[in-house]
């Protein structure tokens, strides 16, 4: 089975797009027509229709990536295993993150593997949405994440160890923050762009923020700013650019390029670790173990 030409034909099956899924791969529209052409030939039957304007799957190739993406996966997995065995680990553990959690985390990583040394960690970090959906997928075994995570499955489909808990805080510039002397949080975000890394769906979506705010403060800030990532959001505040909700614990406000002003805010916001219920790997079970016995709080 030639895993490269499977790659190919499980991206464009679910792009639909030859341009698009060529480009994922930095190769050419014309080879990734030849990959998929001599993949057709290799199964026998034609996976794609194809025409001026779109490009479907045939019934065939529809079952042919449901089952072939799962073998697609546990070769992956295979490899994974295969390569930590060969570094004499005994274990390994995909971890995804959120956009903050690494900036309060690395007590749990660097205890866990003072203890198990043998157990390779891997550590992954993604947007909220794209962390839960890598999570239902099966591409991380763990998440540790925002407790709202929670909501997208069933009690009794996960397993969740509560961390830490943390406020948010009000963050801008040190110069901001001088001609804003003596005025409430709600002031200065009716004046300044709030910028933000809510996206535009999911659970940490602007509309949840929009909600919390209201709750919060009794209004939603009308003007906006979204960035993808905390060194873009926060670069924007130091310069000058707006102001941003952030944890209390994120490493990069504790300096005196900005000021740390309190918000009014119902309850500190929970971090977790979470787990499926029907994990089958035995280092994730570990992990979850050893931050269940931890009690404690590294904030």
């Amino acid at each position: 089975m030639n895993f490269k030409s499977i790659r190919y034909f499980i991206t464009l099956a679910h792009c639909l797009n030859f341009t698009q899924a060529a480009g994922k791969y930095h190769i050419t529209q014309t080879a990734m027509s030849r990959y998929i052409a001599s993949l057709e030939e290799q199964v026998g039957v034609k996976l794609f229709e194809r025409s001026s304007r779109k490009v479907t799957l045939t019934e065939a190739g529809r079952l042919y990536a449901e089952g072939v993406e799962k073998i697609l996966k546990e070769h992956e997995e295979l490899l994974e295993r295969a390569r930590a065995a060969a570094n004499q680990y005994q274990g390994h553990v995909k971890v995804g993150i959120g956009v903050y959690e690494y900036s309060n985390t690395e007590q749990y990583f660097s205890k866990f593997l003072e203890m198990y040394s043998d157990v390779k960690v891997d550590i992954f970090q993604f947007p909220y949405s794209t962390l839960t959906e890598r999570f239902k997928t099966g591409s991380l075994d763990l998440i540790i994440s925002l407790d709202m995570c929670r909501e997208e499955f069933k009690k009794e489909e996960i397993r969740t160890v509560d961390l830490f808990s943390s406020e948010n805080v009000l963050v801008i510039s040190r110069q901001k923050a001088e001609q804003y002397q003596g005025s409430k949080v709600a002031e200065i975000l009716k004046k300044e762009y709030l910028v933000t890394n809510c996206e535009d769906n999911g659970l940490n979506s602007l509309k949840m923020l929009k909600t919390m705010l209201q709750r919060d403060l009794g209004f939603a800030p009308e003007n906006m700013v979204q960035t993808n990532s905390l060194g873009a959001q926060l670069l924007m505040v130091k310069t000058g650019h707006g102001a941003a909700i952030v944890p209390s614990f994120v490493k990069e406000i504790q300096d005196d390029s900005v000021a740390v002003l309190k918000l009014p805010q119902e309850s500190p916001q929970k971090y977790c670790v979470i787990q499926k219920s029907d994990c089958k790997n035995q280092a994730a079970t570990l992990f979850m173990d050893f931050c269940q016995s931890l009690h404690l709080d590294v904030m």
